[in-house]
């Protein structure tokens, strides 16, 4: 529900700067990343695999130097133990792809009114944050099957007997950042690169978080396949004979303790390429022809 207020909201947004004297539409064509316990190292920089993502801002500017904008993000996240740098990563053979969707209102600084002679030469940077709401939905392959992980509660989530921690939000909030930098390219387009980092508040983009539960018990409670991917250390230990055993009605496991790190919660970033179009020409000739004005006069 709350997700679909957000879709209400920023069409409703783009309606109502549209009919603003000074309005702009920003596209974006990029990549997607995913920062947490399933990236290939262990340090809080380390970045998945990107994925292709896109995007459309709309913009209205309360000042010169200040834009109050509304934005859509499309993109997939993806993070593999198989491409870990530690051997015990590796071993835990843990890893999900998720669909990501995201609208957000933020307030953008531009730079230019604090640096003139960004403006002579057609530059401009700028920096953004604001608030968030995102949807995502972390699924793992398993015998050429997609399947998806939070209904599952691959650490116990819901089960009494596993502390009955509920299962995690598919919808959250955010805090956007972002930073750009842009360069006029006709008077009313700009072309220009952004790097925009995602703050988030939850530890489950990837659907790892803590510890193990008891395979045993969680095979019981919860089907055999919840205990299956909520542990696969025994399909790297055993390999290709893991599957054998499977098929004559076993259940090859192998105990695990630490599973995630709760302690520090996931990340996502953009980073991309982007085209602007102001759409209120006049004033935007306007602004150029005063600071030609002012650039003569020196």
């Amino acid at each position: 529900m709350h997700f679909r207020i957000a879709i209400l909201s920023f069409f409703v947004f783009i309606s109502y700067f549209g009919n603003a004297q000074q309005f702009s539409v920003k596209t974006f064509v990029g990549t997607s990343y995913y920062l947490g316990d399933l990236a290939p190292y262990t340090h809080n920089l380390s970045f998945s695999k990107g994925r292709a993502a896109f995007g459309i801002a709309v913009s209205h500017e309360l000042a010169p130097s200040v834009k109050l904008s509304g934005r859509f993000y499309r993109g997939m996240l993806e993070g593999t133990d198989e491409l870990a740098r530690d051997f015990n990563r590796r071993r835990r053979n843990l890893s999900f792809e998720s669909p990501l969707t995201e609208f957000a209102l933020t307030t953008d600084i531009y730079l230019s009114e604090l640096i003139p002679i960004m403006k002579k030469w057609g530059v401009d940077m700028y920096v953004y944050s604001g608030v968030s709401l995102f949807r995502f939905n972390p699924r793992t392959l398993v015998d050429g099957v997609w399947v998806d992980l939070q209904p599952l509660g691959t650490e116990g989530q819901g089960i009494v007997e596993f502390g009955g921690i509920p299962k995690y939000k598919l919808t959250q909030v955010g805090i956007p950042l972002g930073f750009g930098i842009e360069f006029e390219i006709a008077p009313m387009f700009s072309l220009g690169f952004e790097i925009a980092p995602r703050l988030t508040f939850t530890d489950y983009l990837d659907d790892v978080s803590t510890d193990y539960v008891d395979y045993e018990l969680q095979s019981e409670l919860q089907g055999d396949l919840t205990a299956r991917l909520g542990n696969r250390i025994a399909e790297f230990e055993y390999g290709e004979e893991y599957h054998t055993l499977v098929a004559n009605g076993q259940q090859p496991h192998i105990k695990g303790y630490v599973r995630g790190d709760p302690s520090d919660n996931d990340w996502y970033l953009f980073s991309n390429v982007t085209l602007s179009y102001f759409i209120s020409k006049l004033d935007k000739k306007e602004e150029q022809e005063k600071q030609l004005s002012k650039d003569n006069q020196y």
